[in-house]
């Protein structure tokens, strides 16, 4: 985004005013607006890989992510064999879309502790989106062991298994995200997908229902809803080729 030099430059003058008229050089006038406190002082330059960890969340709260990611470069440099440390700037690289670089970095981070779970987590992601199907389910099996109670992690590897034409298995996932959760509302939708591919429609409509039943989102509600109707509506209306 290109932001307006305007409040910039209303910056800069008001700190060379302030400068100014500490040396004495502007006078004030009677009834004239007072000038604007002096900024505090910048914080000291990190020294520590950790005062740079410290650093690179802080700009990550603030959406800037390049800074963070230049801070996470050094707090490595620093500490290389930290493993939290490339996780962290993994997910600032995902964040900005440098999907390359994070799975480097997410790679060295497990290299380094094979129990990071959300870690497996978000690399598994990657690799689904990228149709590298056996890799992001042997993730999501690793983080499922590791985080046995997190629904979401049931969900993503259904979701793995139904891209793969597994629908018996994302089933099962889907299942037991729900049992870990029971409202769940994404997990009854795609396990009535899953259900509606398998030959199970009374099983599908059952699910979709649950999922409008349980979701706030507008869209998520209408696309299960024009599923659910099309689920509904008689088989031979639902075949027939459309009049041109």
């Amino acid at each position: 985004m290109v932001r307006s030099l305007a409040p910039r430059a209303g910056i800069l003058l008001a700190a060379a005013l302030v400068v100014l008229a500490s040396c004495g050089l502007i006078r004030s006038t009677p009834g004239a607006a007072k000038s604007a406190p002096p900024a505090a002082p910048l914080e000291p330059e990190p020294k520590s890989a950790e005062e740079f960890h410290r650093r690179a969340l802080a700009r990550m709260a603030k959406a800037d992510i390049e800074g963070a990611i230049s801070d996470l470069g050094r707090a490595i440099a620093l500490s290389p064999d930290d493993a939290e440390l490339y996780a962290a700037r993994g997910t600032a690289r995902e964040q900005s879309f440098d999907f390359d670089a994070a799975l480097a970095d997410y790679d060295r981070a497990v290299a380094l502790d094979p129990a990071l779970g959300k870690i497996r987590h978000r690399r598994g992601l990657i690799y689904r989106t990228r149709a590298r199907y056996a890799e992001a389910i042997a993730d999501l099996s690793e983080a499922i062991r590791l985080l046995p109670q997190d629904p979401v992690l049931r969900l993503d590897r259904g979701i793995v298994h139904a891209n793969r034409g597994d629908h018996e298995e994302a089933i099962a996932d889907y299942s037991e995200a729900i049992r870990l959760r029971a409202d769940f509302a994404p997990a009854y939708y795609d396990r009535g997908i899953s259900r509606e591919a398998a030959g199970d429609e009374k099983g599908a409509i059952a699910d979709l229902e649950k999922a409008i039943a349980l979701v706030k989102e507008a869209d998520f509600r209408e696309d299960a809803k024009q599923r659910l109707e099309k689920l509904r509506a008689p088989k031979a209306k639902r075949n027939r080729a459309p009049d041109w």
